[in-house]
């Protein structure tokens, strides 16, 4: 897995490197807990989920697709949402954005993520960096942190179709203060610095600016003798 430093190139690359990390399993399987449906439903609904999530963890593709057509096509987000990422991964993308955007619609964060960025990038869609804003938006509200930090990160260096004006709203500043408070490392040297320069607002504020350095190089293994640690 890449560094947090390693994903401040485009903010296409960001949210691919984002959704190829192995946390997103650990996501999958949370989602399925989230969702409420009938009881006897639920219970199968899990279950063909749970079984696919085997398969795929095995590296078994054709196996979980076939498993999560069913349950997908029946209406349960988690496994239309895994199938969706699954068929994207695949290049399948038009099939992909199908079935995310019947996740998108029961409300699933994670959906709302990915379909974001493929809105982002023009794959399986047109492209459409407002569209894709505001799914990301959507998913952020609800906490995902892939979503937080790649709208933080469209604040810092552009992207999204967030003009000069936007990068330097209080809007900027919230979400960039959200992704500082998740640890994503280039929303925290932002602020850092603006803690100096007195960016988007904000009154210089050495012990502010201090902080952030501090929380920095505790990311980066930088002890305060300013080496990194086992050196």
């Amino acid at each position: 897995m890449k560094s947090q430093e390693s994903l401040l190139g485009s903010l296409t690359e960001f949210v691919r490197e984002f959704r190829a990390v192995p946390v997103y399993r650990g996501t999958m399987l949370a989602l399925s807990v989230t969702l409420l449906f009938s009881a006897p439903a639920r219970a199968d609904f899990e279950t063909e989920f749970k079984a696919a999530m085997v398969s795929w963890n095995r590296g078994d593709m054709v196996t979980a697709m076939s498993q999560l057509r069913g349950p997908a096509d029946a209406g349960h987000a988690p496994s239309q949402v895994l199938l969706a990422y699954i068929l994207d991964k695949s290049e399948f993308n038009e099939e992909a954005v199908a079935y995310y955007k019947k996740a998108v619609a029961q409300g699933s964060a994670e959906a709302q993520f990915d379909l974001g960025a493929l809105y982002a990038a023009g794959e399986g869609v047109q492209k459409d960096e407002v569209e894709a804003r505001r799914l990301m938006s959507l998913a952020a509200n609800q906490g995902h942190v892939g979503a937080i930090n790649a709208l933080a990160q469209a604040y810092l260096t552009g992207g999204l179709a967030l003009d000069a004006q936007a990068k330097e709203s209080p809007q900027a500043l919230a979400m960039i203060e959200k992704a500082a408070a998740g640890n994503y490392l280039a929303a925290i040297d932002a602020l850092s610095a603006a803690y100096v320069s007195g960016r988007w607002g904000l009154a210089p504020n050495t012990e502010m600016a201090s902080k952030y350095r501090a929380q920095a190089n505790k990311l980066r293994g930088i002890t305060e003798t300013g080496k990194k640690k086992g050196r």
